[in-house]
C-alpha cells in the first residue's frame, strides 16, 4: 500500500513507558489514519512528512473509522508517476497552459515588450520553475502548475477588462499580467510531494523578489542585445508588480497609479478569489 505521509506525531503512552507515532496518510484520493506502536524513545518521524512510503500492516476499526496499524514502512522513489499520483495538479493540461502562455506573449504588438517576454519565459531557470510552481501555499492555485494556470487566467481576464473598458495599453497590460507573480518562482520549495514556503518568501516576499528578478533579467536582456534601457517602460512594469495586490492591507507596496496597474490588480484578484471559491 503506497501512501504519502501528511503528518507524523510522536506521542507518549499514558500508562506505561514508551510511545507511538500517529500518521495521517494520503493515497492520492483520500486520507487515512495510521499508528505505529512501540517506537523507540527519541525516534523522530518528521523526516517522513511529504514523502511516499510503502506501508505494511492491518486495518482495524477505531472510533468508527478504519485505522492502519503499521508493521513496516519503506520509502518509495519520487518518480514522475508517483508525483502525478500523490500531488494535486492544475485542472488544465500542462501542454495547453504552456500553449496559452505562448499565445499571450505572441499577442503583444510592441516588439520590445514581446521580445522581452519571450526572453524571460525562454530563460531555462525561469521556465522550468514557472511551469510547475504553485501560486500559493493554501489560499489559491496551491498545486503543481498553479502559478502557470493563475497567470494564464490573469492575462485572459486583464485583456477582457481592457477591451470592455476601452482603457489601458493592451501590450503593457498583457506583459504586466504575465510577469506580476514572477517572484513566486522563488517562493516555494518542493519537499517530497509537497511545496513548502521558502526562506526568501518569509524574509522578503514574492513582490520584492519579483522586482529583483525582473530587473536582473531586463539588465541581461538589454546587455545581450545592446539595447537602450528605455526600449520599454520597465519602470511601469515594475510599478505593476509593486501594486498588483491593490492595497497595503493585502501586501501591496503601492496602490495602482495607472489604468494598466489597476487592470492587472483586478485580474489577479478575480483569478485568485474565484479559484479559492471553486477549489475542492
Amino acid at each position: 500500500m503506497l501512501y504519502a505521509v501528511m503528518t507524523a506525531e510522536l506521542l507518549k503512552f499514558k500508562n506505561k513507558n514508551g510511545g507511538y507515532c500517529k500518521f495521517e496518510l494520503f493515497d492520492g484520493e483520500r486520507t487515512t489514519q495510521a499508528v505505529l506502536w512501540d517506537v523507540e524513545e527519541g525516534e523522530d518521524f518528521s523526516y517522513a512528512i511529504g514523502n511516499v512510503y510503502k506501508f505494511e500492516g492491518t486495518f482495524k476499526e477505531y472510533r468508527g473509522a478504519k485505522q492502519l496499524t503499521v508493521t513496516g514502512m519503506s520509502e518509495v522513489s519520487l518518480t514522475e508517476e508517483v508525483l502525478a499520483k500523490f500531488t494535486k495538479q492544475s485542472r488544465q493540461k500542462l501542454g495547453w497552459l504552456i500553449q496559452e502562455l505562448v499565445r499571450s506573449i505572441e499577442s503583444v504588438e510592441n516588439v520590445g515588450i514581446r521580445e522581452f517576454c519571450r526572453f524571460v519565459f525562454s530563460y531555462k531557470s525561469v521556465s522550468e520553475l514557472f511551469e510547475r510552481m504553485p501560486a500559493g501555499k493554501s489560499i489559491h492555485h496551491n498545486y503543481f502548475n498553479g502559478l502557470l494556470e493563475h497567470t494564464v487566467e490573469a492575462v485572459k481576464i486583464a485583456k477582457n477588462i481592457c477591451e470592455v473598458m476601452m482603457a489601458g495599453d493592451m501590450d503593457m497590460v498583457v506583459a504586466g499580467a504575465l510577469l506580476h507573480d514572477i517572484g513566486k518562482i522563488h517562493a516555494y520549495e518542493l519537499k517530497g510531494v509537497h511545496y513548502e514556503v521558502a526562506d526568501v518568501e518569509n524574509t522578503q516576499g514574492h513582490i520584492v523578489t519579483g522586482i529583483v528578478t525582473l530587473n536582473r533579467l531586463y539588465d541581461e536582456y538589454i546587455s545581450r542585445n545592446k539595447y537602450s534601457r528605455d526600449i520599454i517602460d520597465i519602470d511601469h512594469l515594475i510599478h505593476i508588480i509593486v501594486s498588483h495586490h491593490g492595497v497595503s492591507e493585502w501586501g501591496s507596496m503601492k496602490e495602482p497609479q495607472t489604468p494598466e496597474a489597476m487592470i492587472v490588480h483586478l485580474a489577479d484578484l478575480a483569478s485568485a478569489r474565484i479559484n479559492y471559491m471553486i477549489k475542492e
